[in-house]
């Protein structure tokens, strides 16, 4: 128990963990560009329209906003952020925008979606068009005119038309090599994306035996549900394209389980006769469920849905069995590898522009196996916690 609550205190922390602080920790090298000069420092995105500079970890924090300075270039990521202005229903607004593609005309997409804003296009005469929500298409058709290519005004159609990033970054690609064929078109060089950080959680371990053999069933049968077992999980994670609506995920995780039941035995020679035996059964694996997840939204909390399959090694399996004439008696079970699934929901709480702290309720039953003999089926309900630490 001593293990349970140690874990689910790490669980707890990682919760209630405050974003001001969890943010602080996370600065990247990089430079932005002020009126007349470049300053080379660290930088920290709080949000669209907030960055954190400093020249240095002991120097002090300054705040800047888009109006202020003309774009920064983070070095971790290679990634160059313009400040871009435009005007909707007469109001001024600015953002720092990532630069997807650079030609002709450029696309430009934020982080994090504000509202239904999530792209922008800039145009020849440095007029900057927000791609919002269903008016995407609109203010594409009234400001992409100059190509009349049918492969390029197949893109527009309404029927075709579906406004993802991907479908965004193929009509600038095509517009600029119909109007503009000879200047040259620079698309942002794609990075692998991916986070790995660390999980804990609490969790409810069931075991449901099923080895027994029929002929002694009459006698005694220990198959069925075991007692529930309270413990706590911890281990690492590791995602690909985390930032996709569709991912790939990989964790390993520990935890274990150890229950008892008491087991009726009946004696045909002497029907009033009662007796029993108390089964006890425990285990200890390693799981590495490999899933995919599907993220449902966008905004601060995003909510997301996983399922796939899981590795499982018994480092440990154990059984006894003893009774008022039986001394305790041991099975001489061995450990192996087996298979299950891992089925659950989360949510993803936004800490800073980059990191989140993802939290998920998910069911994971496997086999339990005497070697290649299947013996027991072992469900895990878990509430995990997962703080990713390195983000690319």
């Amino acid at each position: 128990m001593h293990y349970f609550y140690k874990t689910a205190l790490i669980t707890c922390l990682l919760l209630f963990l405050s974003r001001a602080s969890y943010s602080q920790l996370f600065f990247n090298k990089g430079y932005i560009t002020v009126p007349g000069d470049t300053l080379t420092g660290e930088i920290r995105e709080r949000n669209n329209q907030t960055i954190d500079f400093r020249t240095g970890p002991d120097s002090s924090i300054q705040e800047y906003t888009p109006e202020q300075i003309s774009g920064y270039f983070l070095e971790g990521d290679k990634q160059t952020v313009s400040s871009l202005t435009f005007t909707e229903e007469g109001q001024k607004k600015a953002y720092f925008m990532r630069e997807q593609i650079r030609g002709y005309v450029s696309l430009y997409s934020l982080f994090r979606p504000e509202g239904r804003l999530t792209h922008a296009i800039r145009l020849p005469s440095k007029t900057v068009v927000p791609l919002r929500g269903n008016l995407a298409l609109l203010m594409l058709t009234t400001n992409l005119t100059a190509c009349k290519d049918p492969s390029f005004t197949r893109l527009l159609n309404p029927q075709n038309f579906y406004g993802s990033n991907s479908q965004f970054e193929r009509i600038v690609k095509d517009y600029n090599a119909c109007v503009s064929p000879d200047q040259s078109v620079k698309p942002v060089k794609k990075r692998f994306r991916y986070e790995m950080g660390l999980l804990a959680g609490a969790v409810q371990n069931t075991w449901k035996y099923a080895a027994a053999e029929d002929r002694f069933q009459s006698y005694w049968n220990p198959n069925g549900p075991y007692s529930s077992h309270y413990t706590a999980t911890v281990g690492g994670f590791f995602t690909f394209a985390h930032q996709k609506k569709l991912s790939l995920d990989i964790e390993v995780f520990y935890t274990g389980y150890k229950g008892s039941r008491v087991v009726v035995v009946n004696n045909p020679l002497e029907p009033t006769a009662k007796d029993s035996r108390l089964y006890t059964f425990s285990e200890r694996y390693l799981a590495l469920p490999i899933t995919a997840r599907y993220t449902l939204g966008q905004g601060p909390v995003r909510w997301y849905i996983k399922g796939g399959f899981v590795l499982v090694y018994e480092t440990d399996i154990q059984g006894t069995y003893s009774g008022s004439n039986i001394v305790h008696t041991t099975m001489p079970l061995k450990s192996g590898i087996s298979i299950g699934y891992l089925a659950g929901i989360g949510a993803s709480f936004q800490m800073s522009q980059k990191r989140n702290l993802q939290v998920e309720a998910r069911i994971i039953p496997h086999i339990a196996v005497d070697r290649a003999t299947r013996i027991a089926t072992s469900r895990s309900l878990q509430l995990t916690a997962r703080l990713p630490l390195l983000v690319h």
